[in-house]
């Protein structure tokens, strides 16, 4: 660990043996990485004698309600979480450090004075937590509460340990990603000696697709668009699709990785048309583009790999946004790949 990791970490240990009541939080849209670390602290906190609470901006996907603290997490509400808030000494939140990534809770954290605690693994000049917890080096944020739990000598249990692996398979593309390395395969062996049955894990998230969102995903591939001979693949998700269809709440990863599959393919954009009107941006990389600096123009974050950002504004519009960015840094990748051959 980093020095300045290891201060953070030793600060967050006085900050939970000073305190009793702890709200945690996830980012909308949440994903496996951001719900399984909360969901693993949550339980660790519990385990030291903690009053916790955890919120979370859309009902939890099915593909996570099988890990046991799923069924306690709370829709955000901002009355009942003001009070929340006010009674609690800390709040901390998971797997992002953009505070429009919460929306509508930021200011009711500010106002309540609880001292906030950011653990992330995401590149960012700007940390928003009185305390961050921050290593950008990490393949998930997952990684991050192991090594907090680790110091802080809480046993794994069973519910932390599936939580955690559902948190870091999730951000690896169950090992499968970039980001998988020696270390990451040694803490899902620690994770999975607990007894969790990482079969069981990889079924309950991979492949527990409702009928209807495997039409959706036939759909989408029939309309997708392809440039660069092959080297950018595109799709849209329009919510009237999603409608048709009857599609619950899902994630957009199955999308993704069956885009990444194309032979020839260097980068990959998702548009997605939400409820609330947004547009949900997903883009991937397999090198040539570093989709950071595109992300933040957004008003986004992520990765080079992988990197994403809502707007809001209608989905021919998020079009006409996005993929110049895209299409710009792609023939500037491919352009400095041919040179440096």
């Amino acid at each position: 660990m980093t020095a300045s990791l290891t201060e953070s970490i030793a600060q967050l240990e006085r900050l939970i043996s000073q305190h009793q009541r702890f709200v945690l939080a996830g980012h909308v849209n949440i994903d496996g990485d951001s719900l399984g670390s909360m969901l693993g602290m949550a339980d660790a906190l519990r385990h030291l004698g903690k009053s916790v609470r955890c919120i979370v901006f859309e009902p939890v996907a099915e593909r996570y309600a099988f890990l046991p603290g799923a069924g306690s997490v709370e829709i955000f509400d901002p009355v009942a979480h003001a009070a929340a808030l006010r009674d609690s000494g800390v709040f901390m939140m998971f797997d992002f450090s953009s505070t429009n990534r919460i929306p509508g809770l930021w200011d009711l954290v500010t106002a309540s004075g609880a001292t906030k605690v950011c653990f992330d693994h995401h590149p960012t000049a700007t940390l928003p937590g009185d305390v961050n917890v921050h290593d950008p080096s990490s393949p998930a944020t997952g990684t991050i509460v192991l090594q907090v739990l680790r110091h802080l000598h809480v046993p794994l249990s069973k519910a932390i340990a599936e939580s955690l692996l559902v948190a870091i398979s999730t951000d690896t593309g169950w090992f499968r990603y970039s980001n998988t390395t020696p270390a990451v395969l040694r803490d899902a062996s620690d994770l999975t000696a607990t007894g969790i049955d990482p079969h069981r894990v990889y079924r309950e998230v991979y492949q527990r697709n409702e009928v209807a969102l495997i039409r959706v995903i036939g759909a989408v591939a029939a309309e997708l668009h392809d440039e660069f001979d092959g080297r950018l693949l595109w799709a849209t998700i329009p919510k009237a699709l999603i409608d048709r269809l009857g599609v619950g709440t899902f994630e957009t990863d199955q999308l993704l990785d069956l885009l990444r599959t194309g032979r020839d393919v260097e980068c990959v954009a998702l548009l997605r048309e939400t409820h609330a009107r947004d547009v949900r941006v997903n883009l991937r990389s397999r090198g040539a583009v570093d989709l950071t600096p595109i992300a933040r123009e957004m008003g986004g974050g992520g990765h080079r790999h992988a990197a994403g950002a809502t707007l809001n504004c209608s989905l021919a519009q998020a079009e006409e946004r996005v993929l110049p960015l895209v299409r710009t840094a792609l023939a500037a990748g491919l352009r400095g790949s041919a040179a440096a051959r």
